[in-house]
């Protein structure tokens, strides 16, 4: 009991002090945590609108709806120019093709066209060639642009016939012959621009591109095998990124806790005059209970 009384105000105070900042802490690293199990979660759903592994990447759309298909991969391989290489065989090899290709001693990239029924079989089989860091699917649905341009062309070509029709009337005068070859002329050209944009369009939808990105590998493993010296340096990166997280989780807390300083302070200064003044009174009671029995002993 009064061990228990000695120790209260101060112990209770500082208690209740650690324990706010062990709040705070718990939030922050709550709030993290939150944030990356809603990052997995977005993940795993563009994981699971993305194409199977078996080859055919638009099974999860409906058969009438126009789908482009794009993909960004980030490559790690030993030699540019065999990697890349290999790569424009294996594209040709799936019915695709090289679209563009950027080499040189520092920095390598390409951007190849697939079919789009094989755009996630493909950009997983490009780990064969070196180690797949990263790859990211994006889609877009195009149905509505390409009814809409469709739509536009036959109503040109509709509009192009009857002209055409005009012009073979016989009582039909030589000023308006004119005027309706050119507006003939005018619609033709509007309607290879829509049909050059449905061309485009189609492209799209029937081929995928991907931008494929390489980088150097660290060591001399063989393709696509494990690079520990790569593993140790991303731990001791990992490693790095925790501590400052956490030293800038630490100032966060100071500078939350700042404003309150004054508050605590007094709070701490009142704890301890309390503590003080009951220690004080505490001592002289013991005093006197021990003081009793020798004075009645001394009687």
């Amino acid at each position: 009991m009064i061990r228990n009384m000695k120790g209260f105000p101060v112990k209770r105070m500082m208690f209740y002090l650690l324990g706010l900042v062990a709040l705070l802490v718990f939030s922050g690293c709550s709030a993290k945590s939150s944030i990356q199990e809603t990052a997995v979660s977005n993940d795993a759903k563009v994981e699971q609108s993305a194409p199977s592994e078996s080859g055919d990447s638009l099974k999860i759309y409906p058969q009438d709806r126009k789908i482009i298909m794009n993909a960004d991969v980030t490559l790690r391989v030993l030699n540019y120019q065999d990697a890349s290489q290999a790569i424009e065989n294996a594209t040709t090899a799936v019915g695709g093709y090289v679209s563009s290709s950027s080499l040189n001693e520092n920095y390598a990239s390409m951007i190849v066209k697939v079919p789009a029924g094989q755009t996630k079989g493909y950009v997983t089989s490009l780990g064969k060639f070196g180690k797949l860091v990263d790859s990211n699917f994006s889609s877009e649905d195009v149905t509505d642009a390409f009814t809409d341009l469709e739509i536009r062309v036959k109503n040109l070509e509709v509009q192009i016939e009857t002209l055409r029709s005009l012009l073979l009337k016989e009582a039909i005068k030589v000023e308006d012959i004119f005027k309706i070859e050119n507006e003939i002329r005018r619609l033709v050209d509007e309607l290879e621009g829509y049909k050059g944009h449905l061309r485009s369009l189609d492209s799209k939808v029937s081929f995928s591109e991907v931008r494929i990105t390489f980088t150097k590998e660290s060591s001399a493993n063989a393709a696509g095998s494990s690079d520990f010296g790569y593993e140790i340096k991303e731990a001791f990166q990992s490693s790095i990124g925790v501590l400052i997280d956490f030293i800038q989780r630490v100032i966060l807390i100071l500078v939350f806790l700042l404003p309150l300083s004054p508050i605590i302070l007094i709070a701490c200064g009142i704890g301890y005059y309390i503590y003080k003044k009951s220690h004080k009174k505490l001592s002289k009671s013991i005093e006197t209970a021990v003081d009793q029995p020798r004075k009645a002993d001394k009687s």
